[in-house]
């Protein structure tokens, strides 16, 4: 634990979790392994970006974050933690990345547009699933299992589409599957087709607009227009994770 802390102090942030979500399961086996130490994945970007965002929002957009002094008052640490070990009691185990981002974070939606971008399909970075919700979809997933609705393993819905985002008809929402003891888990499809880290890695590169990345798979809601130099300007200021 203590060389994967002091690496990742010191910078070597990706290598270190690439190995801790290599583990897989495993990880859940050693009490030692530090994961709370090294923050978690929102604890160094939430408050970068909460700034910024209030500022800097696309029109219509909205950041909801239980850190904030409004509508979303951070709940005490032990009423946090106890309704997260009531619903792995229940659900099974949360990916060690979706579990940190509950504790530090909660709730993060800047869906919105702002029409000076030119780019309607921007994708914004939504991780939006309170536990009452996730809750109430493991009750209706086991009532349907075994029947013509049975989605196969259970998944937490953290957001919409990128179609859906703005409005459009599109596909499943993001979704991770639980249960899983391992410190990450794939977002299932979403266009980087990655882990939960890297996925907000990529959305903090494009200042919580994933959809600005050419390269990202979004197909053909890829910008043909210059990336804001606002949201550049936002995307440098955020801290690494």
């Amino acid at each position: 634990m203590s060389r994967w802390l002091e690496r990742y102090l010191a910078g070597d942030r990706i290598r270190v979790w690439t190995e801790m979500a290599s583990m897989g399961d495993r990880l859940s086996q050693d009490a030692d392994w530090g994961g709370r130490d090294l923050g978690g994945p929102g604890n160094h970007a939430q408050g970068p970006i909460k700034r910024r965002t209030t500022d800097q929002a696309p029109a219509g957009g909205r950041i909801r974050v239980r850190e904030s002094t409004g509508n979303y008052p951070r709940p005490t640490q032990s009423g946090r933690f106890g309704a997260l070990d009531r619903l792995e009691q229940k659900i099974g185990h949360l990916p060690v990345s979706l579990r940190c981002w509950y504790e530090e974070v909660g709730q993060v939606n800047l869906v919105g547009r702002n029409p000076r971008w030119q780019h309607e399909l921007t994708d914004p970075l939504v991780v939006d699933a309170p536990l009452e919700f996730v809750e109430s979809e493991y009750d209706q997933w086991l009532q349907d299992r075994g029947t013509e609705w049975d989605q196969g393993p259970f998944r937490v819905d953290i957001a919409p589409d990128y179609l859906h985002k703005a409005n459009i008809s599109g596909g499943d929402p993001y979704a991770l599957a639980v249960p899983n003891a391992g410190a990450d888990g794939l977002v299932l499809w979403e266009p980087h087709q990655t882990m939960f880290v890297n996925y907000l890695r990529c959305s903090f590169r494009w200042a919580g607009l994933p959809g600005w990345d050419p390269a990202s798979g979004h197909g053909w809601s890829a910008p043909r227009v210059a990336f804001p130099p606002i949201l550049a300007e936002i995307a440098e200021s955020l801290l690494p994770i």
